[in-house]
């Protein structure tokens, strides 16, 4: 049970307060009855439904917790370097010095409100928040809150990307030109667009990797840009995978397979690094520029989305692509083409 008491000679003169599961006794002082009912109503409510905490448990400065949280980390570079970003620039500024029991569902709605007033992608708000519902979830667990504020925080809905597909004729097309500033830019292109490998895991791809006489990729390693350094690691989802693709495509490739050595790289022989090769200034036969840009995030040239070139085998030119299309090829698909 608890008490609730007026001491008329205090600025504050309500005083709550009641004995915890710890045995002591907490209290806090009100200016108003109301508020301090309110309050005492929802620390007895803790205890029923046993999400009772200490609450001097949660004195910890949100940055304290979160770079601990954060060193604890055991994810691919590429999502611990996103993570960094993240608390440096949308977190960390605004949560930092807020201790952890102050931490409310009110305080992350107007958190999210000034991300939006700021013109932050909905994208990038998502990804905010799951941070700090990392970092939250994780105090849960530890004991020092009672409860995750930042699970029912609303975020603006991530809008669906508008596709654009290739067919087989623009594949060519585009082959042919990468080709013409990158020696195999050619057998990139049409690998990316009938195999559907995403852009880190065509540039990790060796020889030792493919299989001529059954025509098929095995993805089991991935280059990612980070920090300006290529880290290799397994695919995204961590699990390999194979890839089935046209005739037509392993007889191209076939001539510069040697033992385990990258099949991709650049004029200097070293791996490559960035998909901008695909799209900075790169123009048709006959004087014609590509419709589709870097700036745009669109499918074709812009190969951090390599998935999306991918699909145009699957939408528009599985005509002309051999017989790749059968039940081998389910295991070329994978769940995500971002990264």
């Amino acid at each position: 049970m608890g008490w609730i008491r007026r001491r008329p000679d205090r600025p504050t003169p309500w005083r709550a307060g009641y004995r915890g599961p710890d045995g002591r006794e907490h209290s806090r002082a009100f200016g108003r009855k109301v508020d301090a009912k309110r309050w005492l109503r929802d620390e007895l409510q803790k205890q029923d439904w046993g999400l009772w905490v200490d609450p001097s448990a949660g004195a910890v400065r949100f940055e304290e917790y979160a770079e601990e949280w954060f060193q604890g980390l055991v994810l691919k570079p590429k999502t611990i370097a996103g993570y960094r970003s993240l608390l440096d620039s949308r977190i960390l500024p605004t949560l930092g010095t807020v201790e952890l029991r102050r931490i409310n569902l009110d305080f992350l709605r107007a958190w999210v409100a000034a991300m939006a007033a700021d013109g932050l992608s909905a994208s990038r708000m998502g990804q905010a928040k799951r941070v700090v519902s990392a970092v939250l979830a994780q105090a849960v667990d530890d004991g020092l809150i009672g409860r995750n504020p930042a699970e029912t925080v609303k975020v603006p809905k991530t809008r669906e990307r508008h596709q654009r597909y290739l067919t087989a004729e623009q594949v060519t097309e585009l082959a042919d030109a990468v080709e013409q500033r990158m020696r195999g830019g050619a057998q990139l292109v049409k690998l990316l667009a009938y195999g559907g490998p995403r852009w880190g895991e065509a540039v990790a791809l060796r020889s030792n990797n493919v299989n001529v006489l059954r025509r098929h990729v095995h993805v089991r390693e991935s280059a990612t840009l980070v920090n300006g350094k290529l880290v290799w690691g397994p695919p995204k989802s961590h699990r390999s995978r194979t890839i089935v693709i046209p005739a037509f495509l392993i007889d191209e490739m076939a001539p510069v397979l040697s033992g385990d050595r990258l099949v991709f790289t650049s004029s200097t022989g070293q791996p490559l690094r960035s998909p901008k090769l695909l799209a900075k200034g790169v123009e048709a036969r006959g004087g014609r520029r590509w419709p589709w840009r870097p700036s745009a995030a669109r499918p074709a040239t812009h190969c951090r989305q390599s998935g999306d070139l991918g699909r145009s085998k699957r939408e528009s030119s599985a005509k002309n692509a051999g017989p790749f299309l059968g039940t081998d090829h389910s295991r070329s698909v994978h769940t995500s083409v971002r990264g």
